[in-house]
């Protein structure tokens, strides 16, 4: 049995999900269901882009072990350009939206006080939050 928190899932989970139709994954606190809204490069993707949400072939999935993703909406550092880009497009609401007990203090300010949900959470290159303790800010 696997416990999950704090995490996205494509489609609507109920309080249990199963895994090839066998393992039992139970579905804490903080799970977010559709789409994360995830931006990268182009040049990064490993295969073209799949329209009209069509699915990627299972034994294609390895190849986004290493694709630059990040969250949309807001400022955040490129890791591979080492520039600030600004993606634009609708803010993804996993921004700010990780566990509450976990570390954010290597996310750049503003963070909005709380680790953002993904492999850039608590990272330099985590996307940037356009609100501080309530107050709306400029992000430049």
């Amino acid at each position: 049995m696997v416990n999950v928190s704090y995490s996205y899932f494509d489609g609507d989970p109920s309080t249990t999900a199963y895994i090839n139709g066998a393992t039992v994954v139970n579905l804490g606190e903080g799970i977010k269901t559709g789409d994360p809204r995830l931006v990268t490069r182009e040049a990064d993707l490993p295969i073209p882009t799949i329209a009209n949400g069509a699915k990627y072939p299972a034994s294609e999935w390895a190849k986004f072990a290493n694709i630059n993703a990040h969250l949309a909406g807001l400022k955040y550092y490129d890791e591979n350009m080492g520039e600030l880009v600004s993606p634009g497009g609708t803010k993804s609401d996993a921004i700010d939206a990780g566990d509450p007990a976990s570390d954010y203090s290597k996310e750049p300010k503003p963070n909005g006080g709380r680790v953002n949900m993904g492999v850039w959470g608590n990272t330099p290159y985590a996307a940037m939050t356009s609100s501080v303790r309530g107050l709306q800010i400029s992000v430049w």
